[in-house]
């Protein structure tokens, strides 16, 4: 495997980015495995024992869902990934678990198998969703490794796929799409790639060698892909793999530092910054690296180990990892806040509250609200607020509420604490 050293990216002492990270307080401790927000309001994070977080106010705040509908076997509680099509409808993945596989069309309350109910794939591992119907199924066979599905409302196909393993950890991890050539990662020392759409997956060597594997995978652009890895405790392989030919070669990427980083989440925000997430090879710490306008920042040391990384806006960027980590980019503050907000200039009042909020619209041009609780239940709906609306709260009981806008009204959500 050829190695690229952190010239590639053209770096300069001058040029170096610095980026600055703020803690989020979440209601678990447990592992987050991944995060996703469909809109610019509601995010959802997913963890070990069988862990869903949710936010309705762009990430400021996240309460615990109790999920109807999953398993609660102590064997499957792992969720592993998570994807959304919007603020209601989604999937997990959960390892070890029968379905694998899960959909919810009521952001996450209720969920429901989601899998090929006549499929050979006994270990799911990961989703790649088109929208609500269209979407792949990645994992492995019961006796084999890397395995590829596809539903097709109302049809279930199975991918064909070049590769063969008898070893059932070599899971399909992680599937991305561009323009129709599609990149998977392997648990193991392949990729797959298909140039037809997905029906048909053709192996590629990454380079690495065991006990080094591929964890996750993204397209940067029509030409370069990049590739996440873990070292499995090792130390011995560190950094990213990159290729610029749509995923047919690939080298490694050597950062040349001390901290010999394993980055293993990817994202990439609105803005086209790229984002890489992962471990300190030699200790318990967590690395972020960010690369913007093909210019690499410093590696920031955080204090544990980045697992994913999802955006919104234009380069609002979280990241979850080990023991119930977070961190934004953003300082909480700011989040929500947009152009528009102040053309609109809102203001609620008092808050927190017992009895009656007051919305100040100093444009005195209507904003239609919905009043949802933590979950995101609409409690009031189509709330017309023009300047000086009144709303009772007094039935509700004590408690965090928020004022969510409808669709193509003003992006900001406002928090209401009822006394």
């Amino acid at each position: 495997m050829k190695t690229l050293i952190i010239a590639f990216f053209a770096l300069s002492a001058n040029l170096l980015i610095a980026q600055q990270w703020f803690d989020i307080s979440v209601p678990t401790t447990y592992k987050l495995n991944d995060i996703d927000f469909p809109t610019s309001t509601t995010g959802y994070i997913v963890g070990d024992s069988t862990i869903i977080l949710k936010s309705i106010d762009g990430g400021e705040s996240w309460v615990e869902l109790s999920p109807i509908g999953l398993s609660n076997s102590a064997f499957s509680d792992r969720i592993v990934d998570v994807d959304f099509v919007n603020d209601q409808v989604g999937f997990i993945t959960i390892l070890n678990d029968g379905s694998g596989v899960y959909k919810t069309v009521d952001g996450g309350i209720n969920w429901t198998p989601a899998s090929n109910p006549g499929s050979n794939m006994c270990y799911k591992r990961c989703t790649y969703v088109i929208d609500e119907f269209d979407y792949f199924v990645g994992g492995a066979g019961c006796f084999y490794g890397a395995s590829i599905e596809r539903f097709t409302d109302p049809n279930w196909g199975v991918s064909t796929v070049n590769y063969f393993s008898p070893n059932t950890s070599e899971q399909v991890v992680d599937i991305d799409f561009n323009n129709g050539v599609g990149i998977a990662a392997i648990r193991g020392e392949y990729f797959l790639r298909s140039i037809d759409g997905g029906a048909f997956w053709d192996s590629i060597p990454s380079g690495l060698m065991s006990p080094s594997y591929l964890t996750s995978v993204m397209f940067v652009s029509a030409d370069t892909v990049y590739a996440g890895l873990s070292d499995n405790g090792t130390g011995g392989v560190s950094s990213f793999l990159i290729s610029t030919d749509t995923g047919l070669t690939w080298s490694q990427v050597n950062l040349g530092n001390f901290i010999y980083p394993a980055f293993q989440a990817l994202g990439k925000s609105n803005n086209g910054d790229v984002y890489l997430g992962g471990k300190v090879n030699w200790n318990n710490q967590g690395a972020l690296f960010k690369i913007s306008n093909g210019v690499a920042g410093n590696i920031e040391l955080v204090d544990h180990p980045i697992n994913g990384i999802a955006s919104y806006g234009q380069d609002i960027t979280f990241a979850v990892g080990d023991s119930g980590y977070a961190v934004v980019n953003t300082n909480l503050t700011s989040l929500g806040l947009n152009d528009e907000d102040y053309f609109y200039r809102i203001n609620i009042y008092p808050n927190p509250t017992s009895d009656f909020i007051t919305v100040e619209n100093e444009f005195n041009k209507n904003v239609v609200y919905n009043l949802v609780d933590l979950n995101g239940k609409v409690l009031v709906a189509d709330i017309v607020a023009t300047n000086g609306t009144i709303i009772d709260i007094s039935r509700l009981e004590t408690g965090i509420y928020y004022l969510k806008p409808t669709e193509n009204q003003s992006n900001k959500v406002h928090k209401i604490m009822k006394l």
